[in-house]
């Protein structure tokens, strides 16, 4: 591995490049009566079945049919839903959901140690009638929840909402984005660190997937807070996380420190091992791309071997980019990941490849108008009875 023009200094200007700006909302849809737009209606519908009263907006990570709960709810999901319902124009559903999530930062506030006031959980268990803080905080929820408030509060022009993002930005400044003053690194390197827990307890690794993609957050909060620095913590993230890529293309799972404290430490495959997963490489070359590094987005398209150019196994080899599974194991593609490719596509301009990865998750749409998270690679029946909230959102559009 080799570090990737990492000392090229990227620049503010570099920072619109590719994605949308902080606090794009509507684009233009489809006409009303494509595959697509027919498709997306079914997906409203079936997200209308998961809202909840004393969810107060939020939503669960997986569903069954009918509606039913299979998860906690998810920050995360509900966040990728907000910024997905602001990209077509249903200011509604993203106003709910912000609302959601600012009770529920409130609810930590009232319920959890001060270490964590400010924070999202990165799930709501049920508990009784309702549902409760659940007690992890990963950095990557939470830069993609003040996403989904500050650019909220862009739109509705509601000023708790803006405060809301404001205060997960401030509480990740003091906690995973300061390893150093926890004893948990030598020195800041400028990513945020994996997640912390209510009790006290870190995860000193720095993660390359929901982390790199949504550092754009930063962008979104120094519109709020242009005093604050927070387009340059951005920038200097960003040039770390871009070193994580690998010579062949592939996309390391984390950074870690050697030991507590240490100032060496290496870049890492899924959980130490072997092994990689294709949606992480997905948004980090996502991710890529708002940094002007188109380059190290067709490196890694180069690396992937997806089935048919169109599915992505759950696993990949990090030498081959083909699947990788354990013996026993029932290969799968995640659909999630075809979503992401179809944007990878588009973005790069390769309108036909992208086309082609619609069409091959369009006609996987359930009739209750969700999507199965994954499918068995034989026959391509599902992996289980569980619908995912994010792979409805990125098949029918995108959360960026």
């Amino acid at each position: 591995m080799r570090r990737r023009d990492v000392a090229r200094p990227l620049g503010l200007a570099l920072l619109a490049a590719a994605l949308p700006a902080a606090g794009a909302t509507a684009v233009a849809g489809p006409p009303s009566d494509t595959p697509l737009a027919r498709a997306r209606a079914r997906f409203r519908a079936w997200l209308d079945t998961l809202e909840r009263p004393a969810a107060r907006g939020l939503l669960p990570y997986m569903a069954h049919a009918g509606g039913v709960h299979a998860s906690a709810l998810s920050p995360l999901a509900s966040a990728d839903v907000a910024l997905w319902a602001l990209s077509v124009g249903d200011v509604a559903r993203a106003d709910r959901i912000a609302a959601g999530l600012l009770h529920w930062q409130r609810e930590v506030e009232r319920l959890l140690p001060a270490r964590v006031h400010g924070g999202l959980p990165s799930e709501l268990p049920a508990r009784g009638d309702g549902w409760v803080p659940g007690t992890a905080f990963y950095a990557g929820d939470n830069l993609l929840c003040m996403a989904a408030l500050a650019r909220t509060a862009r739109v509705t022009g509601r000023g708790d909402h803006a405060e809301a993002a404001l205060r997960i930005a401030r509480w990740m400044r003091g906690t995973l984005f300061d390893g150093q003053r926890h004893g948990l690194w030598a020195s800041n390197p400028g990513p945020p660190m994996h997640y912390m827990t209510a009790d006290g307890a870190y995860d000193n690794a720095i993660h390359t997937t929901v982390e790199f993609l949504w550092l754009a957050a930063l962008a979104e909060v120094d519109g709020l807070d242009p005093q604050g620095g927070w387009a340059a913590m951005e920038v200097r993230a960003a040039d770390f996380l871009a070193a994580g890529q690998a010579d062949n293309g592939a996309w390391h799972a984390l950074w870690k420190p050697d030991t507590p404290g240490a100032r060496r430490g290496r870049w890492q495959w899924y959980r130490g091992g072997d092994t990689v997963l294709g949606d992480d490489g997905l948004r980090a070359s996502l991710a890529t791309l708002r940094y002007g590094r188109t380059g190290q987005a067709r490196d890694w398209l180069r690396w992937l071997q997806p089935l048919e150019g169109t599915y992505v196994p759950g696993y990949l080899d990090p030498r081959t980019g083909a699947a990788k599974f354990l013996p026993g194991d029932a290969p799968y593609v995640d659909l999630v990941c075809t979503g992401l490719l179809r944007s990878l596509h588009a973005r790069l301009g390769d309108a036909q490849q992208a086309a082609r990865c619609e069409a091959a998750l369009l006609q996987w749409q359930a009739a209750d108008g969700s999507w199965h998270w994954g499918r068995r690679r034989a026959g391509m029946q599902p992996l289980n009875e569980e619908r995912a909230v994010i792979t409805g959102v990125w098949a029918v559009g995108e959360a960026l």
